[in-house]
């Protein structure tokens, strides 16, 4: 039996996909648990965990390698455009390193099939043999960072080499003072525990047993540690994929919510937008229990959250990469809002000098540009100008669909630009780049195909028309 325990604003909707696919959800609340059906739930430790990302624009799953493969598989066969960061060595891996230099406040360790960066205020020589865990995956080539606070990892519990008693934030009241009473006499000799939020609803002799079964593991990792001639693997941590919803795949994620639930259409954006559009997403479905008014409060929903969205107000640009680096444009002033054509238009100022990448045109002082971003098509349109008002060049970035936020509006960048200067034809730029991130399985053949499609139609339209 695979099990998936779920937290934050996706619970309903990834737990809807899941046991269609055969998953039991892990400890749900009350609320899941009645959407989803008692007979899709359990109480035993999950396999894996979901949460939110920290900006609520997708998922992370954590776990056991093949059930995280396969809940990715599952959620991917019915999101289908959904953005996937599959991170490696796997979080909390455990490793024989070997100290190759020091860069300034950090080491480079060789480890079994790559290298790390470590972070200590220990003192280690080159060649010397370090034990360190994974605390942060790599993605794309970036490498793991490494800690020497080594964990064990249990289905309630960690334990940490080095550490003290805690509890997971998820574990509030009583049940709280009782894991750390519990910890405190359970304790082995040089090692904390940390209470996964899967203790909470676990049996005292269930936790006993699982702090034994990781003492003689942590002990056996030790040996092994001692044994280790070079750098090796001692310990295979848990599997980390995050996931990125652009627009279109939060839409369909309310349609699967809309499944086992009241649902309007943006929930997902508008839960992701804050705390004060949360409340009123809940307010209006709870209206919709006992009310058939769903297009009127839908178009309330909308319209509170453009109402800060006019002429002459600031606007901020989101930039998010395949490689799940999110860059902040402007802010701009806001030129046009125009809904009939499904665009705005943003005055942003440049400074300093140097050259404009993709155009590679000089940047002068005073230069500005006017970006016209379509709201439902897949292109940002960047024309430079100099200060004099003459026309540098058009830059055209191929993205998903953007989507509107309070006072910032958001897109995934697809990598694929198409660029245009005077005296020269259009041409397409990074084209590689997007294939890379399509081999690498980040991006899906659709959505590849698709970027590849749109940046063909722009380049073709420059082509036709003189540069204005």
């Amino acid at each position: 039996m695979d099990a998936i325990k779920l937290r934050g604003i996706y619970t309903t909707a990834i737990a809807a996909i899941l046991v269609s696919h055969g998953f039991k959800i892990a400890q749900p609340s009350k609320v899941t648990a009645e959407r989803i059906g008692e007979s899709h739930v359990t109480n035993e430790a999950p396999q894996a965990v979901i949460i939110d990302k920290a900006d609520k624009q997708g998922i992370r799953i954590r776990g056991l390698k093949e059930v995280v493969d396969k809940a990715a598989e599952a959620i991917l066969e019915e999101l289908g455009d959904a953005i996937v960061r599959r991170y490696s060595p796997g979080l909390y891996s455990v490793y024989a390193g070997v100290v190759k230099e020091r860069r300034e406040d950090v080491y480079i360790v060789e480890l079994e099939g790559g290298k790390g960066i470590l972070k200590c205020r220990e003192e280690y020589s080159e060649g010397q043999k370090v034990l360190v865990c994974v605390v942060r995956p790599g993605f794309a080539g970036s490498a793991p960072h490494l800690s020497t606070q080594v964990r064990v990892t249990g289905r309630y519990a960690y334990l940490i080499r080095g550490g003290r008693i805690t509890v997971s934030e998820w574990i509030k009241g009583w049940r709280r003072g009782e894991l750390l009473n519990l910890g405190r006499m359970l304790k082995p000799a040089g090692w904390g525990i940390k209470w996964r939020s899967s203790a909470e609803r676990a049996k005292t002799t269930e936790l006993v047993e699982e702090i034994a079964s990781l003492k003689k593991r942590a002990e056996e990792l030790i040996r092994r540690f001692d044994e280790a001639a070079g750098a090796s693997l001692l310990m295979e941590g848990e599997q980390v994929i995050e996931m990125e919803f652009p627009r279109d795949v939060k839409l369909k994620l309310d349609e699967k919510r809309g499944e086992v639930a009241v649902t309007v259409r943006g929930h997902h954006r508008l839960k992701a937008a804050g705390p004060k559009f949360s409340a009123l997403v809940d307010l209006a479905e709870e209206l919709l229990k006992k009310l058939d008014v769903r297009r009127e409060l839908e178009q309330i929903l909308e319209r509170k959250l453009e109402e800060w969205l006019e002429k002459g107000g600031n606007l901020l640009i989101e930039h998010s990469t395949l490689k799940g680096n999110v860059y902040k444009l402007g802010p701009g002033k806001v030129q046009e809002v125009n809904h009939s054509q499904g665009k705005i238009v943003v005055l942003r100022q440049f400074k300093g000098r140097g050259r404009y990448d993709g155009l590679d045109v000089p940047k002068e002082e005073g230069d500005y540009g006017l970006t016209e971003i379509s709201l439902n098509g897949w292109t940002t349109t960047t024309r430079y100008f100099s200060k004099e008002g003459e026309l540098k060049g058009i830059y055209v970035n191929i993205n998903t669909p953007p989507e509107l936020y309070p006072g910032r509006i958001r897109y995934v960048d697809l990598c694929i630009d198409v660029v245009k200067v005077p005296g020269s034809p259009a041409k397409i730029i990074d084209r590689e780049e997007l294939e890379s991130y399509w081999k690498l399985g980040v991006i899906g053949e659709k959505l590849y195909r698709k970027a590849l499609q749109e940046a063909q139609k722009v380049m073709e339209r420059l082509e036709a028309q003189p540069l204005e």
